[in-house]
Parts: C-alpha cells; sequence; structure tokens
C-alpha cells in the first residue's frame, strides 16, 4: 500500500509541475493574441490565488513524496524481518547468540512457531535444517577453545551466506549444534547439500577426525506442508530422524 501511494504522489507531482511549467511557459510568451486582455488575467487578484495555490500544492506533493518515499525504503527493508525482534529489543531481551551472532535457542522456539502458524494459515511448506558439526569436540581437544569457537563462527558465517532470502534463519541451537528454518520451503535436501559443500568448501583442518581430515557437518533435512499445529511435532520428528540416519550411515561407512 505504501508503494502504491508513493507512485501515486509522484505521478500527480509530474502532471502539476507539467501543468506549472506550461503556465510559465504561456506567462513569458509575448506573442499570445490579444495580449493585453491577457495581460490583465494576469495581473488580477484570482489569477494570483491560483497560481501561488498550484506552487503549494507542488511544494506540499514534493514533501509528502520525500516523506513517503523515506518511509517506504524504511518499510520494505523491515518487512521480511520478524515482528518478535522489535518485542523483545524492546524487552531488552538477547535474540542473538553472543558468539556466533546466529539466533538463539530461545528465539527459534519463538520463531518457529510463528512461522510454523504463517505457513498453516497460507497452507504453504515449511523446512527445517538440523547441523551438527562431526567430531567437534575432538576438534576443541586439539586445538583447543579459541580455535573451537573460532571454528564454530566460521561455519555460522558460512550458513547464513547460504541464506539468500530475508526470511531464511540460522540459530546456534547449543555447542555444535545449528538450526536453519526455512519458510516456504520444499527442497530441504537440496539445501541441506548446499551446506554442506559449503562447509565442505572452507577445507577447515581437522587432524584429530578419525573420519577424514577436516571439519565436516551431519545434517538433518525436513519440509512439511503445514495442515494443522500438531504438524510441527511431526516436522521436528522428520528432521531429528534426518539426521540420525545421516549420521548412522557415516558410521557405517568407516567400517
Amino acid at each position: 500500500m505504501y508503494l502504491r501511494n508513493v507512485n501515486i504522489i509522484k505521478y500527480t507531482i509530474i502532471l502539476v509541475l507539467s501543468f506549472f511549467v506550461f503556465m510559465v511557459f504561456i506567462l513569458m510568451n509575448t506573442n499570445i493574441s490579444d495580449y493585453e486582455s491577457f495581460l490583465a488575467f494576469k495581473n488580477s487578484f484570482l489569477f494570483k490565488i491560483f497560481f501561488y495555490s498550484l506552487l503549494f500544492i507542488i511544494i506540499s506533493l514534493l514533501i509528502s513524496f520525500y516523506k513517503l518515499s523515506g518511509f517506504s525504503k524504511g518499510f520494505e527493508k523491515e518487512m521480511f524481518l520478524p515482528s518478535t525482534i522489535d518485542r523483545n529489543i524492546e524487552n531488552n531481551v538477547s535474540i542473538f547468540d553472543p558468539l556466533t551472532h546466529s539466533y538463539n535457542h530461545e528465539y527459534f522456539m519463538l520463531r518457529f512457531d510463528e512461522e510454523f502458524k504463517r505457513a498453516m494459515r497460507d497452507e504453504v511448506d515449511i523446512s527445517l535444517l538440523m547441523i551438527d558439526i562431526n567430531e567437534f569436540y575432538a576438534y576443541e581437544e586439539l586445538y583447543g577453545k579459541k580455535e573451537a569457537d573460532n571454528c564454530l563462527i566460521k561455519i555460522a558465517t558460512c550458513l547464513k551466506k547460504q541464506c539468500s532470502r530475508p526470511a531464511d534463519m540460522v540459530f546456534r541451537i547449543e555447542g555444535d549444534v545449528f538450526y536453519l528454518l526455512l519458510p516456504n520451503t520444499k527442497h530441504s535436501a537440496i539445501f541441506a547439500l548446499k551446506c554442506r559443500d559449503a562447509v565442505d568448501s572452507l577445507c577447515l583442518a581437522h587432524d584429530n577426525s578419525l573420519r577424514t581430515n577436516m571439519v565436516r557437518i551431519s545434517y538433518g533435512a525436513a519440509n512439511i506442508k503445514v495442515k494443522n499445529i500438531s504438524s510441527k511435532i511431526e516436522l521436528f520428528n522428520k528432521c531429528k530422524e534426518s539426521l540420525k540416519k545421516n549420521k548412522e550411515k557415516k558410521l557405517q561407512n568407516l567400517k
């Protein structure tokens, strides 16, 4: 609605301004037939009221356009931001993980509920990814806590880069566990593979790993077309089961 109002004012300004320029041109033109009558009209009180009223309307429209366009730009930037963020900031409640600057577990619970209700209302799919860093504690044991924290930051940043839409969100749940919430998304497995390949491309050394010599992730991916609120538990369980199978498959490959 705001963008439509901006366009209406913009086109109105163009029309009024064009008419104003046309009037100025007429006033400056001395070749008009019956010039004396026109000059008398131009100097009349009625004409001055009309002329200055038109000028006032143009200035008012320009001010309105400036304010509304500035507001609409802010609206475009914020229209996809979670509404809960503003409420939490007002209540001085942190929604971010202090280390990775991803959203935290508490905010995931709020956001998951909101996005699920939205998906149910709009009858669209919603996807959930669970990311677990393989043998992370073995990594921390070898490289130390500081390097382990740097590893978490790099992986969190990498996961965020895969989220091309403002509605896609990365949460650090605990330790080395991340969740990705993807509203209106069907192909969760494809997105999970994209995240896995992106983390692999970081080539983070892991010389204390039994599986490989670099940091890798396991993932669980699930999506569901929301029909009722009980589907939320179904989605969560499907994702956990997917992560479990992924880990079991990797263990079998070691044998």
